[in-house]
């Protein structure tokens, strides 16, 4: 704690230069280019887990499941439970979900059970932004993405498939903490 604090005494705030173009653009405008079918429906904005691939085999397992090895497997949140968890979230509140992906990833196919998947189509600006101004709210797994969906003022939940003190940098963890859990 002490040593975060320290360290952030040493960088001076100058802003966060993706989110220059936000202001500029209108929800109606981002809604008409993305969705001009959907009219006023409610779309969650669901932003998947960042390269799970990436993972140690024995936190992807956890992850992403299935689980034989443990008698309560049923009840442990796997990836795919998640994922169908916010669906019928969405579907109980008749949203539309938009699974925003990145080629780098390498997300799974069956994300597309989960709602309508958008890849990067433009950086100016950036997809990302006009999806999260187009959307009404945001869910993701702890990404620098709740960054922008604070910007756009969207109200919003991060999940933490593990706890991040066993993955994040230490100066960091200061920070996340206040972020994501305090608001």
């Amino acid at each position: 704690v002490a040593v975060a604090s320290e360290l952030m005494k040493k960088f001076v705030v100058t802003g966060y230069p993706p989110l220059d173009t936000l202001m500029s653009l209108t929800r109606a405008a981002c809604r008409a280019r993305h969705f001009p079918r959907l009219g006023d429906k409610r779309i969650l904005f669901f932003l998947p887990a960042a390269r799970p691939h990436a993972l140690a085999w024995w936190r992807r397992a956890m992850f992403d499941g299935p689980l034989t090895w443990a008698a309560s497997a049923a009840m442990l949140p796997t990836y795919r439970r998640i994922a169908d968890a916010i669906r019928q979230f969405a579907d109980r509140h008749n949203a539309h979900i938009v699974v925003k992906v990145r080629d780098k990833n390498r997300d799974p196919g069956w994300l597309s059970e989960i709602g309508e998947v958008v890849g990067d189509k433009s950086w100016h600006p950036h997809t990302t932004l006009e999806l999260l101004r187009a959307a009404d709210a945001y869910v993701g797994f702890a990404s620098a993405t709740a960054i922008e969906a604070t910007a756009a003022g969207l109200f919003q939940t991060s999940i933490f498939a593990w706890p991040w003190e066993s993955v994040d940098v230490p100066e960091f963890q200061e920070f996340r903490q206040r972020f994501y859990m305090q608001g």
